[in-house]
């Protein structure tokens, strides 16, 4: 009886693999591209219609900062996601860091993003007020991505010697 019972068990099996899984298709867009409902087309699947793939717009600044130092201001793009991204390239206090910001404009920026080394922590805020703290770019936290103005940011060097590294936009 047992083996009468796992042959059962092992040709039910084989039975329903053979049997057809419904295909999952990717609902047709509007002329507008649009979907029911005021939704647009934000991915595709393979075998749904194809959306142009974009290059993003991006900006890259060197800075070469004496102690105490700012760059000059950057400005952010309005009302968009901007990952920013930073390195600090001088030998021994090398680091990176990068936030994601949003720049609402003549009020403030907003950003999250992940510190540089040596305590690296998340960071978080919003604010237009110059000085205002955003990414630290170095191992010893002394060179950051900061508050310029509402619509602006700079990089501030606080340490006691020059310090080198660039900064990417992208949006």
């Amino acid at each position: 009886m047992k083996n009468r019972n796992m042959i059962f068990t092992v040709v039910l099996f084989a039975l329903a693999s053979l049997v057809p899984l419904p295909r999952v298709q990717a609902e047709t867009p509007a002329q507008d591209g649009g979907y029911p409902g005021g939704n647009a087309v934000t991915s595709t699947d393979v075998a749904g219609p194809t959306l142009p793939l974009l290059t993003p717009n991006k900006s890259v600044f060197s800075y070469n900062l004496a102690p105490g130092a700012n760059s000059g201001a950057i400005s952010v793009p309005p009302n968009l996601p901007v990952l920013v991204m930073g390195v600090c390239t001088t030998f021994n206090y090398r680091g990176v860091g990068q936030a994601t910001l949003l720049h609402i404009p003549a009020n403030f920026i907003e950003w999250v993003g992940l510190e540089s080394t040596a305590g690296a922590g998340i960071t978080q805020g919003y604010s237009g007020a110059a000085g205002t703290h955003i990414v630290y770019l170095d191992y010893s936290h002394q060179v950051d991505i900061e508050v310029n103005s509402p619509d602006t940011i700079r990089v501030h060097n606080a340490s006691s010697a020059t310090r080198t590294g660039n900064v990417t936009l992208i949006w």
